[in-house]
């Protein structure tokens, strides 16, 4: 893993919401973009006890280093080495629409992958699409960020912009 492995991974609490989500929502076909290593995956392959847990879940991951230890770590995972928004490129209007997509890949790249997966219809009308990480541990409503340099900046303002833009798309909910 690469030093930073804890700031790539989401904690086992966000790890319990997410499967939590796609339990409450009874999602079965899942796109995740951006996967490290698998744990994500692993908590929205992961059941309650007595819930149904058969679920097709396929994962972007770009770094070919991380997607091979994926496939190890989440065997029954579709594992796609590609960029998040060349796979979104890629999808054909007639493959079947996915009922829940987790996004945790390239934040300054999150309004075109927003757009991409409303407009090319990729997640199903009526299901869920959850960002990863959009408030920046609370960097976006912290006035001090603004005055920060370099890349806690850029970043701070680009979720901000993220945030500001699809709170007026009427073709989703942002909460």
């Amino acid at each position: 893993f690469p030093d930073k492995a804890k700031d790539y991974m989401i904690s086992p609490g966000q790890g319990r919401f997410i499967n939590w989500l796609v339990e409450m929502s009874n999602s079965k076909r899942i796109l995740e973009l951006g996967s490290f290593t698998g744990y994500s995956a692993a908590c929205m392959l992961s059941g309650y006890a007595g819930v149904d847990c058969r679920k097709d879940v396929t994962c972007v991951e770009k770094i070919k280093e991380y997607a091979t230890m994926l496939k190890a770590n989440v065997p029954e995972a579709n594992v796609v080495n590609m960029h998040a928004l060349d796979y979104l490129m890629t999808f054909i209007g007639d493959q079947k629409q996915f009922d829940f997509v987790f996004v945790d890949a390239g934040k300054k790249r999150y309004d075109a992958i927003h757009d991409l997966l409303i407009k090319k219809e990729i997640v199903r009308k009526g299901g869920m699409v959850v960002y990863d990480n959009v408030f920046l541990r609370d960097q976006v409503f912290d006035i001090t960020t603004l005055y920060n340099e370099g890349k806690q900046k850029g970043m701070a303002e680009k979720m901000r912009s993220f945030l500001e833009n699809n709170l007026e798309d009427k073709r989703a909910v942002l909460v």
